[in-house]
């Protein structure tokens, strides 16, 4: 509507001015003006309607468009809660405003639904004409919080305790006329049997609903009214509202409800805190619920109870909450949890409306013109600093707008007077002792005048100006951070408008849809959607939207990692040059890039290997007497190291078909078949012994031997090896 009214307003400015133009066109052809006719009608149209437009503009600007606004916000507020579905998946690219917008339209929902309970809250009260409302909220005021218990059961039995004591809350002159136990037991007792006796008639509820219900629906609406402050529940922290102390200038925030995933598992046992009226935000459902994570699938749909949830959302909460998930794309989601959604909204892009456009850039002007003034300030500072010319000194020092100039030198003359009078009065002293100590005293009094003025001088010549130009150089810059500020609060009094697409399947959502000139919402007819759309501008305040949640929330998982590894960009090292090395592609740790290097990567791997062994050799032949350790070598690098030193041995493999044949020889020895045992493995064989008594050596014990074996070859060749290098 903003936009058509902008165009409408345009239009009819080019008209206006096209029609003047004709008009003179026309009279000068028919000879009726002369051009001097024509240019005192230009000059009086410039004086005359330029103002008025200046003027139009202006109030447009100031009061029609924020009108218009104004409207068209409550009228969202309206589309939201009574028109749109109230489960939606919201989507949109980076920064469309996907969480802006959810956010401001909590907000204004929260607005629409308390205006819309005040209402309720005082049309029972009017209808409900037996009861004395001073009372009930009285008991509420002071006992109320017991109704903030979960399950309709509890509710009941708070609500019948409360009615018992108080005998119904009857008012004094319906008393004689009501009796009070019958009252209550047709409501306990004998509600959908019999025709209460007291009953609003709804004309649908069979015999009237019931005063007493309808009073229990004023408690519960009162309590959430007056002190559940909250309506938000979401799974990032949202600021809901806030208040300044004037007094302390402490500010009091008040932060959104925390949600938690087990509150939609129907099938565990968990609890289900939602409110009776509220609206829940679910951001980043792409991670929560990752469409390529197979295995949350499966919990998703099969043993948490959330896909029933979804199914049954509209039971469960009523129709009085809103819950709306929030993803950048509408497929990234788990398909499960994607085609529950009744509605889906995309974000198509946002605008800025009545910022003050005007009044904001009169208060830019007034702030560039002052730096413009700080800049001549350096500048003449930079003179005065730069400069060696006594008489600009002088002059900067003593103009007439410096006060502190002024006083310095005002105080130069009452030095100077005290000077000439005590000279005065010097030589009027005769020639005397007592005289000649008096001159002393005035003479030493006018040298410390003088010191005192030769500072007073040298303060006025180097430091006045200097804290003249500092301080009012800071004072500027004060004023413009007080219009910036200015500046800053007046756009955030301005609009937001969102252009969403509403649609009813996942399908159509990203759809181009029209959005309308009139009003806030239009359905589209079109024939590439297959079910219904609508474009929906939705307006919001600046304030409704932003300031109110962390946009990088998801921030505290990179926070979390930077404590367990403390490395700063600056840690990171910087390429060589042109080419990548082998240690570059390691360093990157690229997976596709290590499978394209396996090779080489593992050549590189062996040579280092064989590097390191060599090293530990020439380490071992550098060291004292004391005969190497070999215990640190694995087998296959102590029997290479053995044929280093040309040591003959029986190789590891070897040793163990040895042992097996002595093993089998004692096997033989207790009646055993020797044809069998050497089909047989080690282990077996080993277990046979065991039963029969047999001693055998286990595997470790064999390694053990022969590493032994190994390593006293290799200690008397390494002595051999010294005593040959020192001889």
């Amino acid at each position: 509507m903003i936009k058509l009214i902008n165009r409408l307003f345009w239009k009819v400015i080019v008209i206006a001015i096209l029609l003047t133009i004709l008009f003179v066109i026309w009279q000068y052809s028919l000879d009726n003006w002369s051009l001097d006719q024509v240019a005192d009608f230009m000059i009086e149209l410039v004086m005359y309607g330029l103002p008025i437009l200046l003027f139009i503009i202006i109030i447009y600007k100031t009061f029609i468009e924020r009108i218009v606004l104004w409207f068209n916000r409550k009228k969202s507020a309206d589309v939201i809660v009574n028109k749109l579905a109230k489960i939606n998946q919201i989507s949109g690219s980076v920064r469309s405003g996907k969480d802006s917008s959810t956010v401001g339209a909590a907000m204004i929902a929260r607005e629409y639904i308390l205006k819309r309970e005040r209402k309720e809250l005082s049309k029972l009260e009017h209808d409900l004409y037996i009861y004395d409302f001073e009372l009930i909220k009285k008991w509420l005021n002071k006992n109320g919080k017991k109704f903030f218990v979960a399950s309709e059961y509890r509710i009941n039995l708070v609500f019948s305790e409360m009615i018992k004591e108080n005998d119904c809350f009857i008012a004094d002159y319906w008393k004689k006329k009501i009796d009070l136990k019958e009252h209550f037991h047709s409501w306990k007792y004998r509600k959908d049997k019999y025709t209460p006796d007291v009953a609003f008639q709804d004309g649908l509820t069979p015999g009237g609903l019931h005063f007493l219900d309808m009073l229990k629906r004023y408690t519960i609406l009162y309590m959430y009214h007056h002190y559940v402050p909250n309506f938000i529940m979401s799974n990032q922290p949202i600021l809901e509202s806030f208040e300044i102390i004037k007094k302390s200038g402490k500010i009091e925030r008040l932060f959104s409800k925390k949600l938690s995933q087990d509150y939609f598992k129907l099938k565990e046992v968990t609890a289900i805190p939602f409110p009776k009226r509220g609206f829940i935000i679910e951001t980043e459902t792409a991670i929560f619920y990752s469409n390529t994570d197979k295995t949350e699938g499966e919990y998703f749909k099969d043993e948490s109870g959330i896909r029933e949830f979804y199914t049954t959302a509209g039971h469960i909460l009523r129709e009085e909450v809103f819950l709306y998930g929030i993803t950048q794309s509408a497929t990234r989601t788990l398909k499960a949890l994607r085609e529950l959604y009744p509605g889906y909204q995309h974000i198509f892009k946002m605008k800025f409306r009545s910022t003050a456009t005007f009044s904001r850039s009169i208060i830019k002007l007034r702030s560039q013109l002052k730096k413009f003034r700080i800049f001549l300030l350096e500048f003449e500072r930079w003179i005065y600093r730069s400069s060696k010319n006594i008489y600009i000194i002088q002059k900067l020092a003593t103009r007439k707008n410096n006060r502190k100039a002024r006083k310095l030198n005002t105080i130069e003359k009452s030095i100077k007077a005290k000077i000439n009078r005590l000279k005065y009065n010097a030589s009027k002293l005769p020639e005397d002792k007592t005289s000649r100590y008096k001159l002393h005293l005035i003479s030493t009094r006018i040298l410390l005048l003088e010191f005192k003025r030769w500072i007073y001088r040298s303060s006025i010549k180097l430091n006045v100006v200097e804290k003249r130009f500092t301080r009012k150089i800071y004072q500027i810059k004060h004023k413009i951070s007080k219009l910036s500020q200015k500046d800053a609060t007046k756009w955030s009094k301005g609009y937001i408008i969102f252009y969403k697409g509403i649609y009813e399947n996942i399908k159509d959502v990203g759809k181009r849809v029209s959005f309308p000139k009139f009003g806030v919402i239009l359905e589209n007819n079109s024939d590439v959607t297959t079910y219904s759309t609508y474009g929906f501008k939705q307006t919001n305040k600046i304030v409704d939207c932003f300031g109110r949640y962390d946009t990088h929330f998801m921030y505290t998982i990179r926070e979390a990692k930077e404590i367990l590894q403390n490395m700063h960009f600056m840690d990171v090292p910087n390429w060589e040059g042109f080419k990548v090395k082998f240690e570059d592609i390691q360093e990157m740790n690229y997976a596709t890039f290590n499978a394209l290097m396996t090779i080489v990567l593992q050549k590189m791997k062996e040579e280092e290997t064989e590097l390191k062994k060599l090293k530990n050799k020439e380490k071992q032949r550098k060291e004292s007497m004391i005969p190497p350790s070999f215990t640190n070598l694995s087998n296959k690098e102590l029997s290479h190291l053995a044929v280093d030193f040309g040591i003959e041995f029986k190789s590891l493999r070897y040793t163990f078909i040895f042992y097996k044949k002595r093993l089998i020889k004692k096997l033989v020895a207790h009646d055993h078949n020797r044809g069998k045992l050497k089909k047989l493995t080690l282990d077996k064989l080993r277990s046979i012994a065991s039963e029969d008594d047999i001693e055998f050596m286990t595997t470790k014990d064999i390694v053990e031997k022969w590493q032994e074996h190994i390593s006293k070859k290799l200690n008397s060749k390494y002595k051999l090896f010294k005593n040959a290098g020192k001889t």
